[in-house]
């Protein structure tokens, strides 16, 4: 019987090129696919701090002290409160504290402060004659609100409130989105183990399956290859025609898996840098104003 070995060195070389190379061009794709997503991802940070830069600006050209001061001047919750003597004795705190159950929507500024008490001042009795003529008649101030205001100033503030609470939105909305691709992020990074073990186990799959199957060619007929290791033989074959073309098959392939390798740990570096472009500032609502 003539046993042939070349046959089956051939055919299981040829077998496993196939199945490494169809397996390559899956991960190739995939992880070109990766790289794409790495770039668009980097694109929209971006824009979103373009956004973010964008609405501080917008933020901070509103009137939130303003709209404090002029809602608590026109209050006539307020105004009752205090003449009912609710405000009497509270101290600083207290009276905000106060001042934000009757008044919910206000921005809590700073100003808030003065001008409850420059309110509280303007609507207590400052002398003797003043409660006189409280009790005598009747506080006529009491029946008729001191926080007058016009139909177009009430349009203002309206207006001023829509406008905050929009830019408001807009922040959360933004923060949102900060969050979505922060998440992307860390999920396209776990995508990438994967694809760079696929690498690893298909070039050393090259060097096993390929490479050293075919070294053993052309063998002789009936001839009982003989399994094993030897940098003698690696040496005395390596200047040979057929060392020398296995060489050269082996350093195209393996220099191919090595600039993918490469390409996923530059993908990763990029990611490193984008999550440290992703500020906490960008995260909190505080951060884009403390008024909201």
């Amino acid at each position: 019987m003539i046993v042939d070995w070349n046959w089956f060195f051939a055919a299981f070389a040829q077998c496993a090129a196939a199945l490494i190379a169809i397996i390559g061009a899956f991960v190739i794709s995939k992880l070109l696919g990766e790289s794409e997503k790495e770039e668009m991802q980097a694109n929209k940070i971006d824009q979103l701090i373009i956004h973010y830069n964008n609405l501080i600006k917008r933020i901070s050209a509103r009137h939130f002290h303003w709209y404090d001061k002029e809602s608590i001047e026109s209050s006539t919750d307020l105004e009752d409160a205090i003449r009912n003597g609710e405000f009497q004795g509270l101290q600083d705190s207290e009276m905000l504290q106060k001042l934000f159950e009757i008044e919910p929507g206000l921005f809590r500024t700073e100003s808030c402060l003065d001008k409850l008490k420059e309110k509280i001042a303007e609507l207590t009795p400052t002398s003797i004659e003043q409660e006189r003529e409280y009790s005598i008649y009747g506080s006529p101030l009491s029946t008729l609100s001191t926080s007058m205001i016009s139909v177009g100033a009430w349009n203002e503030l309206s207006k001023e409130k829509e406008t905050i609470n929009q830019l408001k939105f807009e922040s959360d909305n933004l923060i949102d989105k900060f969050e979505n691709i922060k998440t992307n992020i860390a999920i396209t990074q776990n995508n990438l183990k994967p694809i760079k073990t696929a690498i690893y186990v298909l070039g050393t799959g090259l060097l096993l399956t390929v490479i050293y199957p075919l070294h053993f060619m052309p063998i002789e007929i009936n001839q009982t290859p003989n399994l094993g290791f030897s940098f003698e033989i690696i040496y005395s074959n390596l200047f040979s025609i057929r060392g020398l073309l296995l060489l050269l098959l082996a350093i195209v392939i393996e220099g191919l898996f090595g600039y993918f390798l490469w390409l996923i740990n530059k993908i990763e570096k990029n990611y490193e840098k984008a999550k440290k472009r992703l500020q906490g500032k960008y995260f909190e609502i505080s951060t884009y104003s403390k008024y909201f």
